[in-house]
């Protein structure tokens, strides 16, 4: 469920790409961080990293802090 993605950066260097992206959804922004590893044009390997405090004070939830 979002409403909106926007790309905010996108660095290519040989085989490894790094996004960096938000979304707007019915419980806050999003921001997310990829890193793909690419071989034989094909994705070998894929981490995502996100913040969750935006959805979580959303909810009424404020992880412990």
């Amino acid at each position: 469920m979002m409403n909106e993605v926007r790309v905010l950066r996108h660095i290519a260097a040989g085989d490894h790409v790094a996004t960096l992206w938000e979304a707007d959804t019915p419980f806050g922004k999003l921001t997310v961080f990829q890193m793909f590893t690419i071989e034989n044009d094909s994705i070998k390997e894929l981490r995502s990293f996100y913040d969750p405090r935006e959805f979580l004070e959303s909810m009424g939830t404020h992880g412990g802090n």
